[in-house]
């Protein structure tokens, strides 16, 4: 019986590590947040059918970070496919975390996974 119970345990630690383990995490630095938008960041998918490009509504947020005063973040979590999708990391906005701007851009579009590991470094820019 002892060794039904190691197995079990073994097959366990296997299931659960798998889980753990496939984790995203995409962190960064951005410049001049402070000045034209909130500390707040935010991780969102497309619409399924592509439509809205610039457009975005609360329930396609699936996780969100705070910068610090130097414009550091980290986001991390387990709530994106194992295929890879495309998702838009934007910047949050005095009135709204919904505003997705053209100039200056607070937004950039990637195609991740639920293993990306990703470093961003200064993606506002004023003239884009």
């Amino acid at each position: 019986m002892k060794t039904f119970y190691d197995k079990l345990i073994i097959v366990l630690f296997f299931l659960t590590g798998q889980w753990v383990l496939a984790q995203y995490e995409i962190s960064g630095k951005l410049s001049n947040y402070d000045s034209l938008w909130t500390n707040e960041i935010y991780l969102s998918y497309f619409a399924p059918d592509g439509y809205g490009y610039n457009m975005m509504s609360e329930d396609q947020i699936i996780n969100s970070g705070i910068l610090d005063e130097q414009g550091n973040f980290k986001i991390e979590g387990n709530s994106l496919p194992d295929h890879n999708s495309i998702v838009r990391l934007h910047l949050g906005g005095e009135k709204s975390k919904y505003i997705l701007s053209m100039r200056p851009v607070n937004h950039i579009h990637m195609i991740l996974n639920n293993q990306s590991k990703i470093y961003v470094d200064k993606f506002i820019s004023v003239y884009a």
